[in-house]
C-alpha cells in the first residue's frame, strides 16, 4: 500500500510537471507567431508609398483587411498599427485597429502625410494560455523618399 501510495504521488508530481511544460511550450509557441505576424506587418508597410502609409483608409482597407501568417494561430488576435511623425509628434496619431472580424479607423490625422519621417508602432494582443492576455509590439522609423 505504501508503495503504490508512493508510486501515486510520484505520477501526480510527473503530471503536474508535465501540464506545465505543455503550458510554456503552447505559449513560446503563441509568442513566436506574433513574431511572424508583426515581422509580416512591417514588411507590408516597409513596401508602402508614403502616400499610402500617411492614409488611414488604405491602412485599413489594404494593410489590414487580412490577418497575418503567423496570427492565424492564436486566439482574439487584435492588431494595432499606429502611425506618427518623428521626431516630434503631432496629435492625434493615425491609429487602425483589425480585431478577429473586422478593421476600424480608431484615429487619424492627413497633416501626418507632410512630415519626413515617421514612427510606426504595432502592437498585437492575444488570449494566451489559461485566458491570460499576451502582448508584442515593435517599433520603426521609416523616412520619406523624396524623388
Amino acid at each position: 500500500m505504501v508503495a503504490v501510495a508512493i508510486v501515486a504521488v510520484i505520477f501526480s508530481g510527473l503530471f503536474v510537471l508535465s501540464s506545465h511544460c505543455m503550458n510554456i511550450t503552447n505559449s513560446g509557441r503563441q509568442a513566436a507567431q506574433a513574431s511572424l505576424g508583426i515581422a509580416d506587418r512591417m514588411s507590408t508597410l516597409r513596401n508602402s508609398t508614403w502616400a499610402q502609409l500617411t492614409n488611414s483608409s488604405y491602412l485599413q482597407n489594404s494593410v489590414l483587411n487580412t490577418p497575418t501568417s503567423g496570427s492565424s494561430k492564436l486566439n482574439t488576435v487584435t492588431e494595432t498599427i499606429t502611425i506618427n511623425t518623428y521626431p516630434t509628434p503631432l496629435s492625434p496619431a493615425i491609429s487602425v485597429i483589425r480585431s478577429p472580424s473586422s478593421s476600424s479607423v480608431s484615429t487619424t490625422n492627413s497633416s501626418i502625410a507632410n512630415g519626413n519621417m515617421a514612427r510606426v508602432d504595432i502592437l498585437l494582443s492575444w488570449s494566451g494560455p489559461g485566458g491570460r492576455t499576451r502582448v508584442q509590439s515593435t517599433t520603426t522609423i521609416i523616412a520619406r523618399i523624396n524623388p
